[in-house]
This record gives C-alpha cells, structure tokens and sequence, in this order.
C-alpha cells in the first residue's frame, strides 16, 4: 500500500506574524519601527553605549519563569568574553547579582 502525502505550504513567516495572524491582527509586512521620543533618545545617549550591545532582560513577573543567576552570568561571561560585547541589563531589579560596569 503506498501513502500519499499531502503537499502545502506550511511556512507563515515568523512566529510572532504566525501568531498575529491567528489572532487576526493585521500583519504589517514592512520594518518594525518604534518612535522614540528626543527627550527619551537623549537620556540613552547621556548613556553613552558602544556601537554594538547585547540587551538582556533576565526578571519576569513570574519567578518561576526566570532563567537561573548562574546561567545568565554564563552567558553574559561567554557574549563579553568570545564575541567582545557589551552586556545592556534591562528591567527594573537585577537577580544577577554583578556590580561591574565593564559588563
């Protein structure tokens, strides 16, 4: 007995558009842009980052989804270390417990 298999296209692009979709939402097909106020611009560049930062947000509302100290620490220690990045930690309170601003 031989099986047919059904041919379609599965692919719906990126999963948040996939899920978008599914929710019907419109889907805007062209670049995301977020409007950034000159007053907000101007306090982020007072901070004056590098060219190139990694954004980590590492706590959420919900503890028991929140990724272990440790391994955020790993990761941080890995992206600075073999790729020379600096680390941006976003968010209110930090679980990291670091005081390095070379991080």
């Amino acid at each position: 007995m031989s099986v047919k298999r059904a041919s379609c296209d599965v692919n719906f692009g990126s999963l948040l558009k996939a899920h978008l979709r599914s929710a019907g939402c419109s889907v805007d097909e062209g670049d995301s842009e977020v409007p950034i106020s000159r007053e907000i611009a101007s306090r982020v560049d007072r901070l004056e980052l590098p060219d190139r930062y990694v954004c980590i947000h590492t706590a959420s509302e919900d503890g028991l989804r929140d990724w272990q100290a440790t391994h955020w620490n790993r990761l941080i220690d890995h992206i600075n270390g073999v790729h020379g990045l600096c680390i941006v930690e976003l968010g209110l309170r930090s679980p990291l417990g670091r005081n390095d601003d070379a991080n």
